[in-house]
């Protein structure tokens, strides 16, 4: 277990996945009152929460972000997510994520957002 700029991950060297406790999450909060069934709705249920996670905490510094996990000095074929609702979609999620990361890196560069 290691630790990148607040973020916990696990690397499981046999099969190649890195899980991380941040960069894969969302904040979800159900109205009071509400049962919350994190086994229904999928990403279309959570892509907004998804979305407004990464806005808030990697958005900001992706370059950042990036060299963090190339100081892992590991080889992940795969990236999962331990906390839930991402780890039921960690290949959806993390497309979604590495699409975010470029619009966000060009956004730095360029100096404006959308």
């Amino acid at each position: 277990m290691g630790g990148v700029l607040g973020v916990q991950t696990v690397y499981h060297p046999l099969s190649r996945t890195l899980f991380s406790s941040k960069l894969f999450s969302a904040h979800v909060a159900p109205p009071k009152g509400a049962v919350f069934d994190t086994q229904s709705g999928g990403w279309e249920a959570y892509k907004d929460d998804w979305r407004y996670f990464f806005d808030c905490m990697l958005a900001p510094s992706p370059r950042q972000a990036a060299a963090a996990l190339e100081k892992l000095d590991i080889v992940a074929a795969t990236q999962g997510a331990r906390e839930w609702p991402a780890a039921q979609l960690g290949q959806q999620v993390n497309a979604n994520v590495q699409r975010w990361v470029e619009g966000a890196e060009w956004w730095a560069i360029r100096g404006d957002e959308p």
